[in-house]
């Protein structure tokens, strides 16, 4: 298995999950994951759920710092003031 970039097109949301190094090279599940890794040495194991914790804390934060993004853009849209175009003058 190995960590990869998703980004859901719709959305622009972007987070690292785990995929299948080999076959169809589909998503796996944390769930299915721990099943997985449970015949790895103590080592490789313990290395997987530090991965996956730092994964989960990434995705928290990118998704923290998007609800921001949208919360300022809200902000500066309701404060954003009107511009108006002055009248020429005609000499």
């Amino acid at each position: 298995m190995y960590l990869m970039l998703h980004i859901k097109t719709a959305t622009g949301l972007t987070f690292l999950r785990w995929r299948e190094r080999f076959g169809v090279s589909r998503h796996v599940p944390w769930p299915e994951a721990v099943e997985r890794i449970g015949g790895f040495t103590p080592d490789v194991a313990d290395w997987y759920r530090q991965a996956t914790e730092q994964a989960l804390a990434l995705n928290e934060r990118h998704k923290e710092l998007r609800r921001a993004i949208t919360t300022a853009r809200k902000v500066v849209m309701k404060t954003a003031p009107a511009v108006y175009a002055r009248p020429l003058r005609m000499p």
